[in-house]
């Protein structure tokens, strides 16, 4: 670079030409290193009127704002920071950073009540032990008609909105014993990331039976996937009877006693 009044050169002008010349074959154009007082200001008038012409430029410029096409607000970029709607002229129409979140939620919650038989829809809201979201593995019981499977829709909607499941199922232990009987395969009960067993224990159960509804849920433990298992049982003890051994020890973290009088 040069500073035009003194003429000072502040690259090192050999190495420069050394390296052109390696590169393109030939020597660059020398680079006038004084000037005279009138080249002086004639290169300065230049870059004055140089400068007057793009602020002149800038001027003329439409600058544009965003307005929200959902919810009207006026932003100064898409990060939704509000001006004042006189400062500009002309708007780009966009979706506002707020209303595209509340769109994604709608469209989230939407994916997931699809799925959900109607009759359990009207209450969601998860208000239980928070361990019911924690735990790898949850005993549900209470007496009939109490909401343990509403509960566990709400467990459900309460982690899919967190996104920290993208798949669950809520299904009779019958359900299951049916298909595994009619050789439907197993994969979804073993991977989905949540799995309600709903009236677990109803069914008396052969040991073969037994044996592949465990094998289910000793899968799901080795690879960390969320089970819950909802009792129909008044206390401790007629639980007991109706949990295997085997199955109480990997639940016995999070055994959860659902109160209160019949919804049915």
């Amino acid at each position: 670079m040069i500073n035009i009044r003194t003429g000072e050169v502040k690259t090192n002008q050999k190495n420069f030409y050394d390296d052109y010349k390696r590169t393109y074959g030939f020597e660059p154009l020398k680079i006038q290193t004084e000037y005279t007082k009138e080249e002086i200001a004639s290169m300065e008038e230049l870059e004055r009127k140089r400068e007057e012409k793009r602020i002149e430029k800038e001027s003329r410029m439409v600058i544009f704002k965003y307005r929200c096409t959902v919810c009207g607000s006026i932003t100064e970029d898409e990060d939704g920071l509000i001006i004042d709607p006189e400062e500009t002229a002309e708007f780009k129409e966009i979706k506002c950073e707020k209303c595209q979140k509340e769109e994604q939620i709608q469209k989230r919650f939407y994916d997931f009540i699809k799925d959900v038989p109607i009759i359990f829809r009207d209450n969601l809201n998860f208000n239980q032990n928070k361990k019911l979201l924690t735990e790898r593995n949850s005993i549900l019981y209470g007496a009939y008609g109490v909401g343990k499977t509403t509960t566990a829709y709400s467990i459900a909607k309460e982690l899919w909105m967190d996104q920290k499941i993208k798949s669950f199922k809520v299904v009779r232990e019958i359900q299951i014993l049916n298909d595994l009987r009619s050789d439907i395969s197993d994969y979804e009960y073993k991977n989905a990331d949540l799995l309600v067993i709903d009236e677990f224990g109803k069914v008396n159960n052969t040991d073969f039976t037994k044996a592949q509804v465990f094998n289910i849920i000793d899968y799901r433990n080795d690879w960390d996937k969320k089970t819950i298992l909802i009792c129909n049982a008044s206390t401790t003890e007629e639980l007991s009877k109706i949990i295997p051994v085997a199955i109480q020890d990997r639940f016995k973290k999070c055994v959860i006693k659902l109160e209160g009088k019949t919804k049915r």
